[in-house]
């Protein structure tokens, strides 16, 4: 061993080709390229009028004698509901900022 990785004789095979092998022959010409297309206007922008609409969530269909289920109000809520009450002057946007300071969260029970 030539105190290498335990390889005897490193070769490199790819760089000339053996006696045995034929050199390859060389590559047959291409036909000429044609010249391109003549390239098309740039497209105009749809108007307002007819850019994509927003596909609507198509509402799930009830089986029958299935009823829709009732809205049950959580904890929050009805906080929000009750602060809105005392606050009538006020956005929804300010009430749900200013009744955020003032929920407690109850411990949920198991």
């Amino acid at each position: 061993m030539n105190g290498l990785t335990g390889r005897k004789h490193t070769i490199n095979t790819m760089a000339t080709p053996l006696a045995h092998q034929q050199p390859e022959a060389p590559p047959a010409e291409a036909p000429p390229a044609e010249a391109p297309p003549a390239e098309a206007p740039p497209a105009e922008a749809p108007p307002a009028e007819e850019k994509k609409k927003k596909r609507k969530r198509k509402k799930r269909k009830l089986a029958e004698g299935e009823e829709k289920k009732p809205f049950k109000p959580t904890a929050w809520n009805m906080h929000v509901a009750e602060f809105r009450k005392a606050h009538p002057e006020l956005s929804f946007k300010e009430v749900l900022q200013q009744a955020k300071l003032t929920y407690k969260k109850e411990e949920v029970k198991k």
